[in-house]
This record gives structure tokens, sequence and C-alpha cells, in this order.
């Protein structure tokens, strides 16, 4: 019975432990106003506090995205959208930002 407790308290620690781990992220915005530099990585800027004010009201473009920390170069962002197993439509791309903005 004694072990059947420490087990079911270790699991609850595990659990514990990895729901209280904070995702690292980083924000780009994107700086375009077409849907054909949606993919290109250079066409976004970093920015440390993503705002839905700094985008015109819309849903047809993405605004700002936010990646994996270890996304950190408008190079490393460019080989990340350009992956279409990541991105298979351009859509998704806008689906997936946090904050969009009108074409």
């Amino acid at each position: 019975m004694f072990g059947l407790v420490a087990l079911v308290m270790a699991f609850g620690l595990v659990f514990t432990v990895n729901a209280t781990k904070k995702k690292d992220s980083v924000y780009w915005q994107y700086t375009k106003n077409n849907h054909t530099d949606i993919r290109d990585g250079y066409s976004y800027l970093p920015t440390t506090t993503p705002e839905a004010e700094e985008c015109d009201p819309g849903n047809d473009l993405p605004c700002v995205i936010e990646v994996d920390a270890s996304i950190s170069t408008q190079a490393l962002l460019d080989d990340y959208l350009r992956d279409t197993g990541n991105f298979p439509n351009d859509s998704d791309i806008t689906d997936a930002a946090m904050f969009k903005k009108a074409d």
C-alpha cells in the first residue's frame, strides 16, 4: 500500500513540474501588407511586446506570430515559415498568428 502511495505522489510531482514549465517563445511582427511575402522571414521584425493595437483590424494577414525561442533570427524564421511541414498552406500561417491584420 505504501508503495502505491509513493508511486501516485511521484506521478503527481512529475505532472506538476511539467505543467509549470514556461514555454520559451519569441514574437515576430509581419511588416508587409500583402500575401506574397507571408513565408519570407525577412518580412518580419522581432518584437518583445506584442500588442493587438499595433495591427490594423482584420483577419487577412498575420500581424504577430509566436514561435519557439530557438527561431531567433530572420534566416531561421525564413526556414521555419517555408517548411510546408509546419505550414502546408500560406493561410495556415495567418490562422496560427497571435494577432491578425487587414491587407
